[in-house]
């Protein structure tokens, strides 16, 4: 009876986890619409997930792309609302691609992130992506050298996952709340992972990363997480910290190390070359929840803005004295 009274705790206290995310959400999510495009046939697409893009009006030479996995519960129009990289894409010239999740697949419609047969390389929903990406290079001559990608949460957790299935393919990705890679390969796994982070030391979560793939330069990573977030434990974005020096071969120590006035500390790992490898912002205050004025600062990491913008961003999320008022409005990117 001990035990059974454990197992209903437990499960109570996963159902709080899973509510606690979905209450950040509108009742009532807006269909995709507006300047997002459904492509139907983007060629295989064993993970079952639909394609969502942006080209905007005037498109650059060999343009960039940047793709985006939603949270769970999330659309992409809805997230789009929040994170405004359509705007962006059209003040730049990129192209946005929008993967989403169906609940034939989840439930929750969280990309699988936790499963091996969904997040490894040529399997399930990593693949689905692969192939959106393959779709758009053909057909918009992307450069090969500027494609990205971002998610939040369950999606950031799948966008750790893609960079190991595919460091070939994309230069550098920024997961927003999420998880590192192979921490789970169940759902109990990984909402124990989700409440107290990574166990593992740097050189096993490292092989994790290495597993599907003999890459020798790995994408660079940006990673931005909450302090006071209660769905996915800051203590996730040390943990991928570990595991992505240990990939890239770093020390523990950071090169760069500020603390900025309002607690926010921004620490970046540089490689023997000088370039910034590995970045964390963590947010004092914020807790599982889309910044806006995070795109801004993705953007500068990716080198789609000036790395001004970093700064100047950061700065602004410093300074703020009401977090929550900022994340629930459409601040004015700088």
């Amino acid at each position: 009876m001990h035990r059974l009274g454990r197992t209903i705790e437990e499960l109570k206290r996963a159902r709080q986890q899973w509510l606690r995310l979905f209450d950040l959400m509108p009742a009532d999510p807006p269909t995709v619409s507006g300047p997002l495009a459904e492509i139907a046939d983007f060629g295989p697409n064993p993970g079952n997930l639909r394609m969502h893009v942006f080209v905007p009006p005037q498109v650059s030479a060999h343009p960039a792309l940047v793709v985006v996995l939603h949270g769970c519960g999330q659309t992409p129009a809805q997230y789009e609302l929040r994170a405004g990289w359509c705007a962006l894409a059209a003040e730049l010239g990129f192209l946005v691609c929008y993967p989403q999740q169906q609940e034939a697949n989840n439930a929750q419609t969280c990309f699988n992130w936790f499963s091996p047969r969904r997040r490894g390389r040529d399997l399930g929903e990593a693949a689905s992506i692969r192939a959106m990406v393959a779709h758009l290079a053909q057909a918009h001559a992307l450069d090969p050298a500027r494609i990205f990608i971002t998610g939040f949460s369950a999606g950031g957790s799948m966008t750790a996952a893609l960079l190991a299935a595919y460091p070939e393919v994309f230069a550098a990705g920024a997961v927003i709340s999420g998880l590192p890679v192979g921490v789970a390969d169940t759902v109990p796994q990984a909402l124990e992972a989700m409440s107290h982070g990574d166990k593992r030391t740097g050189p096993q979560a490292a092989a994790a990363v290495r597993l599907t793939s003999e890459a020798k330069d790995w994408p660079r990573l940006l990673i931005w997480h909450g302090l006071v977030d209660d769905v996915v434990a800051p203590a996730n974005a040390n943990g991928l910290v570990r595991q992505w020096r240990h990939v890239h071969g770093l020390a523990a120590a950071p090169d760069f190390d500020r603390l900025m006035p309002g607690g926010l500390r921004r620490r970046i790992w540089r490689d023997a070359k000088g370039r910034d490898v590995i970045e964390y912002n963590a947010v004092p205050g914020l807790g599982h929840m889309l910044m806006p004025l995070s795109t801004a600062v993705i953007a500068a990491f990716f080198g789609l803005k000036p790395p001004s913008f970093i700064d100047k961003a950061l700065e602004k999320v410093a300074g703020l004295t009401d977090m929550r008022s900022l994340i629930a409005g459409r601040s004015k990117q700088p």
